[in-house]
């Protein structure tokens, strides 16, 4: 098995405060927009799909836009056509924009796609009611014509996880959004790997699992979930693959725990 990382973006800065409203300091820090893909003999999955160039996202600067090339540099690693599945973490614009194609087609035409039933449903009622029009518009451009082309699986990842075989694992972790889930590979007591998605966006929430991201849908559910993933890693000594941030091991550092990016 390998597990590949292809970023879209290695510097998305943002204010402090305004990625996190509670934090006390100023300055600017930057993100990543990173996806994944795991290959094992049987299965290629791909792990989010970017942002997209070319999404327009009003209101949401960030997203809006974007000329990166993601889709390019992950035809380099595989061809579409090969993707047996596709998991988005949530449906946010940057982990699902780059579900379609520039012209509106699937871009990974002969795979299931594998999205939380809560989160689906939540954008759903987003686009119906019309706001925000940022989030409306990635229903349109990104989910809904995936989902026309009968391609979207909806799934309720319990605490125990879904199978998805081979090793690999869906995991319910929600707070960021109602359905946000983490992939694991390696045995169910203590995963070798985890593709966090958005549970954590940056490094300096090690040091205060309860610093909630400005997006997060249930900030204290957000922390929890934190906190078990932490814990989890620390004891197994798996690798963290965020979204947003360097891949790297959690350990425990007194009553709390520390990050140590990997080389």
């Amino acid at each position: 098995m390998t597990v590949e990382r292809i970023t879209e973006l290695d510097d998305w800065p943002f204010d402090v405060r305004d990625l996190f409203p509670g934090h006390p300091g100023d300055g600017r820090i930057s993100l990543t927009i990173a996806t994944h893909l795991i290959r094992t003999p049987d299965l290629t999955v791909l792990v989010d799909a970017g942002n997209g160039d070319g999404r327009d996202r009003p209101g949401m600067p960030a997203h809006h836009m974007l000329d990166a090339g993601w889709a390019v540099r992950l035809a380099e690693r595989v061809v579409p056509d090969d993707v047996d599945v596709v998991v988005c973490a949530h449906l946010h614009p940057d982990h699902c924009g780059g579900l379609t194609t520039g012209d509106g087609r699937p871009a990974f035409p002969a795979a299931r796609h594998l999205v939380s039933r809560a989160d689906l449903d939540a954008l759903r009622a987003v686009h119906r009611h019309g706001e925000p029009a940022g989030l409306a518009r990635t229903w349109e451009d990104s989910v809904a014509p995936v989902l026309a082309a009968g391609l979207v699986h909806p799934v309720d990842a319990r605490e125990d996880g879904v199978d998805l075989g081979h090793g690999v694992r869906l995991r319910s972790a929600p707070g960021h959004t109602p359905g946000h889930l983490v992939v694991e590979i390696g045995p169910p007591g203590g995963p070798e790997v985890v593709i966090g998605g958005d549970v954590l966006h940056h490094p300096l929430q090690f040091a205060d699992l309860d610093l909630a991201q400005a997006g997060d849908a249930d900030p204290a559910r957000a922390a929890r979930t934190r906190r078990d993933l932490c814990e989890r890693l620390a004891r197994s000594g798996g690798l963290l693959l965020p979204s947003h941030f360097a891949p790297g091991r959690v350990r425990q550092a007194g009553d709390g725990f520390a990050y140590t990016p990997s080389r």
